[in-house]
Parts: structure tokens; C-alpha cells; sequence
């Protein structure tokens, strides 16, 4: 019950933070699929259209993750456990976008 207690204490208690998570991890697993196709697709100037969305999804994620930043200056500013945990859980899902991305570009496009 004490454990319940203080991760409440760690976590935002603005909604905005956790739909920006959301939109981050729905984001990483629409460049998934989209990677997916392209890895399938035959006709290379499809191919140029699916990385094209790739790279426009990346570019929102960039937006998204900035927004979470800014909002775990103001919402933990003095709770750096929360900060390290979230910084963490970022940091991973950007590896899992920069691993999409340098996959898309060893695929050839023509």
C-alpha cells in the first residue's frame, strides 16, 4: 500500500502527458507497419511513399517527444526519480524509431 502511495506521488497527474505517451507508442508501431510494407512492397515508387510517411511520423514523434519534455519540466521539476523513469522510457522508444528509420534506408528505394 506505501508503494502504491509513492509511485502516485512520482506520476503526472496532467492527462496531456499520458495521451503524448500514447501518440508516441501508437506512432513507434504505425513505423513498424509502415516499415513492413515497404519491406514487401515491389514497386519502388510506392516504396518512396511509405518511407516518405515514415519520415513524416518521425517528424510528429520529434513533436511529441519536445511536448513531453516540456511538460515533465513543469509537471516534475522536483521529482527526479519520475524524470529519470521517464527520460528512460523516451529514450528507448526514440532507439526504437532510429532502428525504423536506418532500416528504411537500407532498403533500396531505386
Amino acid at each position: 500500500m506505501a508503494a502504491n502511495s509513492i509511485l502516485k506521488f512520482f506520476l503526472p497527474k496532467d492527462k496531456v502527458f499520458f495521451q503524448l505517451f500514447e501518440s508516441v507508442s501508437e506512432t513507434v508501431v504505425q513505423m513498424a507497419e509502415k516499415l513492413k510494407e515497404v519491406v514487401h512492397e515491389k514497386d519502388f515508387d510506392k516504396r518512396e511513399i511509405l518511407i516518405k510517411q515514415i519520415e513524416d511520423m518521425e517528424h510528429v514523434n520529434d513533436d511529441h517527444t519536445h511536448r513531453i519534455f516540456t511538460e515533465l519540466e513543469e509537471i516534475l521539476s522536483l521529482h527526479s526519480i519520475g524524470k529519470t523513469f521517464t527520460t528512460w522510457l523516451l529514450l528507448w522508444m526514440t532507439f526504437a524509431i532510429t532502428f525504423i528509420l536506418q532500416q528504411k534506408k537500407s532498403i533500396s528505394i531505386k
